[in-house]
């Protein structure tokens, strides 16, 4: 089954899992989701991980095949597998018609706008949660130990 892996590299890859286990392995995450497509053909598989960044290609790729608009399509992050599925809902490969409509989807110049406005937004919303988790971190590795060293001087 061939489906395609939108790295967290931006690139895309032809790859070709046989089950959802592969899957999961492939996005790294043990809470897999789905999003499917406005024509109920292509599916997106994903792990929420919020501490990741942005995968643009991927959520470009998403907001061209969806009804979502550019405010609303959710910002994918890390690697996300792209394939189809059959009648019964079983995985299938993407077919060469697929795979080049989802290569070749452009976005209006208003799409890319709003688009990279979020990712901006996204990116510097991250930095700043870092920021302060790397801060709090260092107060409380700062405060056990100068308490350490209160109470050695106090014996």
């Amino acid at each position: 089954m061939i489906t395609l892996l939108a790295s967290h590299n931006e690139e895309l890859y032809k790859i070709e899992p046989w089950c959802v286990a592969d899957i999961a392995d492939l996005v790294r995450g043990d809470r897999l989701q789905v999003l499917t497509s406005s024509d109920g053909v292509l599916d997106f598989w994903f792990s929420h991980s919020p501490w990741l960044r942005v995968n643009r290609q991927a959520t470009g790729l998403l907001l061209a095949t969806t009804r979502f608009t550019a405010h609303e399509v959710p910002l994918l992050r890390g690697d996300i597998v792209i394939a189809a599925h059959d009648s019964a809902g079983d995985l299938a490969s993407l077919t060469d018609t697929q795979m080049s409509r989802l290569i070749n989807s452009e976005h209006s110049w208003r799409e890319e706008r709003i688009l990279r406005r979020r990712f901006d937004r996204d990116l510097r919303a991250q930095r700043r949660t870092r920021a302060a988790a790397e801060a709090a971190a260092r107060k409380s590795l700062l405060g056990r130990a100068f308490g350490r060293t209160h109470t050695q001087g106090r014996s």
